[in-house]
């Protein structure tokens, strides 16, 4: 097959990564695949290029003049598939295939920004997904959010396809010996204020004496809003820069969570958070939200997922890491790798793709 893998651009997000994997396997299985993009945002465009996977920037300072090259590319492309990921991209996909098309169409649904129950804008940019072959969401929160929104979309064209992780690239540290004594946990993830920063560092100080036994360590791009400079600002007003420290976006994300005990992500909602599939897949234990399919898979009431908008749950749950001896540490890093392996196995994940594309 011709595959086509479309999305805004090949900055440096989940989605990106995501689709960048894809394409990866859909090459290995010997599929012939390219991506359009319309900004020129290149974190991922030497991964890409080093396979030789053509890469095809539609750009133009008139959206209309934009939308109108994206469709002629995508209607003279001679493409079998394509698959889109995020609002933007979906709808100029589904709708370029009007009024009629000799290929199928598959959009990738990860947003779980409960502004979709109410906003119409959203709801609107929505209604046209039934004109797509398959809908395809990476959690099941996701497909109930969507239906919810947009009630008269087929359920028989909804899939549900897990994350892809290459387990032979992310495998645990062997020997790794976990620090019960003082725990250092890594978030990475872009300042926004979905990201919860603040709700973090609030749950810090309700941590009194304990949080001297937690050093974390954030990861992240800035984002045009205030969050990360309120993060800062109330940090340093509760004097907790023993406690967290915040470093730019790095590459080597792997290497820095293979030398951490554990993996947090405080966010208000997630699509499905790739970070956390990446953490369970090295073995280590999550400190993360009760939102997206996290209650699915790590249990109901798990003691280290928290509601993040409640500063004593986030609390909580630290405590409770905290109280956790070295080999219930090293357990439940085990328990999420099992689990890594039975959802996110790229090989499981690409095949699961390419049979929906190929019925």
């Amino acid at each position: 097959m011709r595959i086509l893998v479309f999305i805004d651009s090949l900055g440096s997000g989940g989605a990106q990564r995501q689709l960048v994997q894809l394409a990866k396997g859909f090459q290995e299985n010997g599929h012939e695949v390219e991506f359009l993009v319309y900004h020129d945002l290149n974190f991922f465009s030497s991964e890409v290029e080093a396979l030789s996977i053509p890469i095809h920037l539609v750009s133009s300072n008139s959206s209309w003049k934009r939308v109108w090259k994206i469709r002629r590319f995508i209607r003279q492309g001679g493409y079998n598939v394509i698959l889109s990921f995020l609002e933007v991209p979906n709808l100029l996909n589904v709708l370029s295939s009007l009024p009629f098309k000799n290929y199928k169409t598959y959009v990738g649904e990860r947003s779980a920004n409960p502004a979709i129950k109410t906003s119409f804008k959203k709801k609107l940019v929505r209604w046209p997904l039934i004109l797509a072959d398959g809908i395809v969401a990476n959690s099941y929160s996701n497909v109930e959010l969507l239906n919810s929104s947009v009630p008269f979309l087929s359920t028989s064209k909804q899939s549900v396809i897990y994350n892809s992780i290459d387990m032979s690239l992310w495998n645990p540290p062997i020997d790794y010996k976990f620090s019960a004594e003082k725990i250092q946990l890594i978030v990475a993830a872009s300042h926004q204020y979905l990201k919860n920063a603040s709700g973090l560092i609030q749950a810090l100080q309700l941590l009194g004496d304990e949080r001297e036994r937690i050093t974390i360590k954030w990861y992240g791009e800035e984002s045009p809003d205030n969050s990360f400079k309120e993060a800062l600002e109330l940090r340093d007003e509760l004097n907790l820069q023993s406690c967290i420290e915040f470093h730019p976006a790095t590459r080597e994300i792997q290497s820095v969570m293979m030398q951490a005990d554990a993996v947090g992500l405080f966010s208000h909602y997630e699509g499905f958070p790739n970070v956390i599939c990446e953490a369970m897949s090295l073995a280590k234990p999550v400190l993360v939200s009760n939102i997206s399919d996290m209650p699915r898979l790590l249990g109901e009431e798990h003691p280290l997922t928290f509601n993040p908008s409640d500063p004593s749950s986030i609390a909580k749950s630290i405590k409770f890491m905290l109280s956790m001896t070295e080999s219930e540490l090293r357990e439940e890093g085990q328990k999420n790798r099992s689990l890594a392996e039975m959802h996110f196995d790229k090989t499981q994940v690409v095949r699961q793709y390419l049979d929906l594309m190929q019925s």
